[in-house]
């Protein structure tokens, strides 16, 4: 019994002891990925205060204050901020406070004065109170305001955001909004319909490219100036979404609060044309959003069935009245910048350069030296006609942006084709001189017997002369010699089942006179189709292929090549290793890729490097 009793007590020593060990202050070890959350969580990711904001709170005795009556604390916090000690950190905290009460009643109020005292904190009247560039709460409260702005200028059950000039109810008082309205002008355009950018994510793309800075980062819309229309033949499509990022910018917040009135301006920055602008005496970069404008701009898009009625329908254009040529830009023409034009293949649409459109935009040194131009077309059409249409839409554009000729970098064009668009970009940089229409003729075309009006589409679609001012192009998968798939039974069905344009069908009663004529080289039973024209051995092909590039333009390719081992023999899947050979440029890049090469990050790198080089040498 006595050593029951003796072992029992020797049991509560050590018990106690164990207890004595965990001392009322030290350390426990933790993962330390779970410390880190703990030191940077703030009310941006876990719905809650930092704990530099809990800091204050606590140094004041406010914290179960707070939990009870925040108002009364946040308003507390805001008397006298102007002369309080440690004044920039009891800014940061009321921002974030005043973001937190926001978050549970959802006031319009609370989210506008978490951005007043955000931008308090970051832009102080006095240099000595700016956050050191280390400062993590320095980024915190950009964010905030970002958020913050984003979240107060939209009316409550709206997924808007709304820039009106009003007046609200802050916990300092009173706070009045007034828009700069210049600044909703872009070009011709006004920029409407605001969105929210940072509630959206984005499906399809690879990468998401973000500019970080100050702003609530939005996705605008278009309309016409004062109710005009917009002329047919302004080249930004209807659904365009714009990257745009608005600013509320104010005066000195600390004394504004001690009158218990704010007065800011709301002001709206597009992204290609304003990347930084002055706050206080900072120069300070922007926020936008470029990939999620992009991707919006896409959802639901007519491009998407564009792709195969575009492929049937010769006539079709579901831009006509933005883009009646088929030339669409994505942003307003700019004076200096060097337009990269890029030209879909067979039973495709623009859309398909979205992955490069994303990756070029989405880098800062080319984003602000090109513009990116696309072209739309009818893929089942010949392809000296949509090259034709190609040649006519570069030329109309170039002579109405600069009549006088005097911006050398527009004249220092960039065409990259992929597939058959490869070959409609070869054909603006060739003299054809009679070669063309010698592969339907032995008679000179001034003696054929057509219509005048059937001669005019003949003389615009058989004669093609070099564009001067595309000065560079790139070759992605084109069938130079033609696609192997072209000569199954299966593309006799698919040309079999191509509409012309109703322009050209009239016409093709021309064909009938060729065949009559002794000096018709073969039979045409009806137009050719683009399948027809990239059948290997086609004359049109052909001859084409022979043709060198001219002078003044500078040849690279892109081959995919999906196997290890030598190129020779292989294929992408649609064309040949040796048909989409050129001979005479300047390079050839090899990708492990199948015939959709234009999205592969290897290929895009390769249109980045070439991009880059055109740029050094023109001295940008």
């Amino acid at each position: 019994m006595r050593n029951g009793f003796l072992t029992s007590t020797l049991l509560l020593w050590l018990a106690l002891g164990a207890l004595a060990c965990a001392t009322p202050i030290g350390v426990d070890r933790k993962d330390p990925s779970d410390v880190r959350r703990q030191l940077t969580a703030t009310v941006l990711t876990n719905g809650e205060p930092s704990q530099g904001s809990l800091l204050v709170l606590q140094t004041l005795g406010l914290v179960e204050t707070y939990d009870e009556e925040p108002e009364r604390v946040i308003e507390q916090l805001s008397t006298g901020l102007r002369t309080a000690p440690n004044r920039s950190a009891r800014t940061f905290a009321l921002a974030e406070l005043c973001f937190h009460h926001a978050l549970g009643l959802g006031d319009r109020g609370y989210y506008l004065s978490a951005a007043v005292f955000a931008y308090a904190y970051l832009f102080p009247p006095d240099p000595a109170d700016r956050p050191d560039p280390f400062e993590p709460r320095r980024r915190v409260a950009a964010d905030l305001y970002n958020q913050a702005l984003a979240e107060g200028l939209r009316p409550e059950g709206s997924d808007r955001v709304s820039l009106t000039t009003r007046t609200l109810r802050a916990p300092f008082g009173h706070l009045h909004l007034s828009v700069d309205e210049k600044t909703l002008v872009w070009d011709r355009y006004r920029l409407v319909d605001f969105v929210p950018s940072v509630e959206y994510s984005v499906r399809g793309l690879r990468n998401r490219y973000r500019t970080p800075g100050v702003g609530a980062a939005l996705l605008a819309g278009l309309e016409s100036i004062d109710g005009e229309d917009i002329p047919v033949g302004h080249r930004l499509p209807s659904r365009l979404r714009v990257p745009v990022t608005v600013l509320l910018r104010l005066g000195d917040v600390y004394t504004s609060l001690e009158n218990r009135r704010l007065a800011g301006t709301l002001e709206v920055y597009v992204q290609d044309r304003t990347s930084r602008t002055d706050l206080g005496d900072q120069d300070v970069p922007l926020e936008y959003e470029t990939t999620a404008a992009l991707a919006y701009s896409l959802e639901s898009s007519p491009l998407w069935d564009f792709e195969l009625a575009g492929f049937r329908l010769g006539d079709l254009n579901p831009f006509a009245e933005a883009a009646p040529d088929g030339l669409i830009l994505l942003t307003p023409f700019h004076p200096g910048r060097v337009p990269v034009v890029l030209v879909h293949g067979t039973a495709s649409s623009p859309a398909r350069w979205a992955e490069l459109a994303n990756e070029i935009m989405g880098d800062p040194t080319l984003n602000e030296r090109v513009q990116l131009w696309l072209f739309l077309y009818p893929t089942g059409n010949p392809i000296l006609l949509s090259a034709a249409n190609l040649r006519d839409a570069l030329k109309l554009t170039v002579e109405n942006l600069d009549p006088r000729g005097q911006d050398a970098v527009l004249r220092n064009m960039v065409v990259v084709g992929h597939s058959q668009g490869g070959l409609l970009t070869k054909l603006q940089t060739v003299d054809s001189e009679d070669s063309f229409w010698e592969t339907l003729s032995d008679r000179p075309f001034a003696e054929a017997s057509l219509t005048d009006a059937t001669r005019a589409l003949m003389e615009r679609t058989v004669f093609f002369e070099s564009l001067p001012f595309v000065t560079r192009v790139i070759f992605m998968a084109t069938p130079h010699q033609g696609s192997f798939l072209a000569s199954f039974r299966l593309s006799n069905l698919a040309s079999s089942l191509v509409t012309l344009p109703a322009n050209l069908a009239r016409r093709s009663v021309a064909l009938v006179d060729l065949n009559e004529s002794r000096s018709a080289k073969r039979r045409l039973d009806r137009v050719p189709t683009s399948i027809d024209n990239m059948r290997p051995g086609n004359p049109f092909l052909v001859t084409l292929h022979a043709k060198p590039l001219a002078e003044h333009t500078t040849g690279h390719s892109i081959i995919g090549v999906p196997k290890e081992g030598p190129p020779e023999g292989q294929n992408d899947g649609v064309v040949a290793f040796e048909s989409a050979r050129l001979e005479g440029m300047a390079s050839e890049f090899h990708v492990r890729s199948g015939h959709s090469l234009q999205g592969h990050p290897d290929a895009i790198n390769e249109v980045k490097r070439i991009l880059r080089n055109h740029l050094a040498e023109l001295g940008m």
